[in-house]
């Protein structure tokens, strides 16, 4: 009987080893969103405004710049190579499902960063504690990363056979002599669909992170941070909408027979189209912050469908690249979380409600056109480039045969239900 911590064999029982990728990926997302919200609200309790006399009290500026860049820099490599694990690691029936559940670990995040931080700093009453407690479990989670986690199936020591088999199976072997051609990558019009798609939903995503407090407070009179219930539930609905569409895009797939890209492609239209009309609407709500709290709710839920659309719509263009792609279209994308609140400053320094008004059309609009096209540009087979020259033949013909098989299942559905409607039509004559 073999046994290990994450992967033990007792009599009928087996964990997964995939799914303990799944699981320390997610650990992973979870601490390191749960640090930065932890940064956002211990910062004012680090700083006394006003007291420049006292040598050890960093300036304001000074430790938001320097720790938040730290942060940031700390936490920007966590998506690439997540994303490389999950083209190695999960099957193609599987990917929506433990896309939505993966990726949608830093909305969970947010949510342990506020209520951890905030136990912490109430019954042990330093801000210290809370940064031990954050790099404590930071280093915990490296440790078992280190132990337990695993680049391939192939390399891992405590895989049974039989799952081993199964997502060799489902996946497409890494190509190690492949290098990446970037002057293909840089002109693919997928790849720009997929950095136009991730622009939109950083384009609202920071939109609402750093303008909306800013909204409730100088617009509604409203301070949002110090009412836990609206700080948190939004990202709780996000989540949850994000693991149950993961789901429902798996199921819609294999049960329902829906295209690959028809599923990518719905899910981040919902992400997009909706929140952005949420936030369309919030200004028209004058000054009723439940309304306003309501729209917030539904624009993160309705987000939830994006983690297993396009974010996992880079894995079906790149096996090979799968990490490299996620770093140019998450780098390219996250320009938008600079722009947003420069528009806030220009349109709206009297933070009247016509002023405001004029801020939504524009995250509306800009929403919509990059959603736009991404579904015109947007492909869900991989690229010709993720591929040597032999086996993109191979590849090529395996589509047209696909497509061939279903034009012939669509025919033949078509033929038996024109049968079946002149059954019913003959009937009453006989």
């Amino acid at each position: 009987m073999a046994c290990s911590v994450l992967g033990c064999v007792c009599g009928k029982y087996y964990f997964p080893q995939r799914f303990v990728m799944v699981l320390l990926s997610c650990l992973g997302l979870i601490i390191a969103f749960g640090q930065r919200v932890n940064l956002s609200l211990i910062i004012t309790v680090m700083v006394k405004p006003g007291n420049k006399t006292v040598s050890h009290e960093c300036e304001p500026e000074n430790i938001t710049t320097t720790t938040t860049n730290t942060t940031g820099s700390g936490g920007a490599p966590l998506f690439p190579p997540m994303t490389t694990l999950m083209a190695r690691w999960i099957p193609k029936g599987e990917r929506a499902t433990v896309g939505g559940v993966t990726f949608a670990a830093n909305s969970f995040g947010i949510i342990a960063g506020s209520a951890f931080s905030g136990l912490i700093k109430i019954f042990i009453g330093t801000w210290e504690s809370v940064f031990y407690f954050w790099g404590l479990i930071g280093i915990i989670w490296y440790i078992f990363m280190m132990l337990y986690g695993y680049s391939e199936p192939s390399s891992h020591p405590h895989i049974l056979p039989k799952e081993k088999e199964f997502i060799e199976a489902n996946t497409v072997k890494r190509e190690k002599k492949l290098k990446p051609a970037w002057g293909k990558v840089l002109i693919d019009p997928v790849v720009w669909g997929l950095i136009f798609g991730q622009y939109g939903h950083s384009w609202l995503i920071f939109f609402l992170a750093t303008n909306m407090p800013k909204y409730y407070k100088d617009v509604l009179k409203f301070d949002m941070k110090r009412n836990t219930m609206v700080s948190s539930l939004p990202y709780l609905l996000q989540w949850v909408a994000s693991v149950g569409s993961g789901w429902a895009g798996d199921w819609m797939i294999k049960k329902k027979g829906y295209s690959v890209a028809f599923i990518r492609k719905s899910y981040t239209t919902v992400a997009s189209v909706f929140p952005s009309l949420c936030l369309l609407a919030m200004p028209y709500c004058g000054c009723q912050s439940t309304f306003v709290t309501i729209l917030l709710c539904l624009s993160l839920f309705t987000m939830g469908p994006f983690y297993c659309g396009l974010k996992v719509n880079v894995i079906d263009v790149t096996i090979n690249f799968s990490g490299i792609i996620m770093a140019l279209v998450n780098g390219l994308g996250a320009i938008a979380g600079y722009v947003s609140p420069y528009i806030v400053g220009l349109v709206a320094p009297d933070n009247t409600l016509y002023q405001w008004k004029i801020v939504m059309w524009i995250i509306f609009i800009g929403a919509s056109v990059t959603n736009i096209l991404y579904i015109v540009m947007g492909k869900a087979t991989r690229s010709k480039w993720d591929m040597l020259p032999e086996e993109w033949d191979e590849y090529k013909n395996k589509l047209d045969q696909e497509k061939a098989e279903k034009k012939a299942k669509a025919l033949e559905k078509k033929a038996k239900q024109q049968e079946e409607k002149s059954k019913k039509q003959a009937g009453p004559s006989t």
